[in-house]
């Protein structure tokens, strides 16, 4: 019959085997996160602007720094990734004369991107964009 020390020392040479093949066999990997299929660069400059506002947009899955990536990436997948066929988000935007030129650049689907679009202000950017270059 063992000692009491002696089957301490046994029960926790088991206990460690069978936890350490447990934890070899059941733990799964963690999981990394999906690489998005398209990602692009938004810039929207203007001459009353202080300094260019620029985001980033990843879609499928939606995010980035885009404020509202899933509107934005959701009026791109329509479009097809088109810029000039996004839809138009009707909104209220007033008739003030303040330019702003935007910029888009990067990939979607594995494929450039490069498109670049003047409009009278940030409102009418963002209504005629289906809400992408609204940031």
């Amino acid at each position: 019959m063992p000692l009491p020390s002696q089957l301490s020392a046994t029960a926790l040479a088991a206990a460690a085997l069978v936890g350490g093949a447990a934890l070899a066999g059941g733990a799964a990997p963690a999981a990394a996160d999906p690489v998005p299929a398209s990602t692009v660069q938004l810039t929207i400059q203007g001459e009353n602007l202080l300094e260019a506002s620029v985001t980033t947009l990843n879609c499928e899955p939606s995010g980035g720094t885009h404020p509202a990536a899933d509107t934005a990436c959701d009026a791109l997948i329509t479009a097809d990734g088109d810029f000039a066929a996004l839809p138009v988000e009707p909104r209220a935007c007033t008739l003030q004369y303040d330019p702003v030129t935007v910029h888009a650049s990067g990939t979607w689907h594995g494929e450039p991107i490069h498109f670049q679009q003047d409009y009278p202000n940030r409102c009418a950017a963002a209504s005629e964009s289906g809400g992408v270059f609204d940031f």
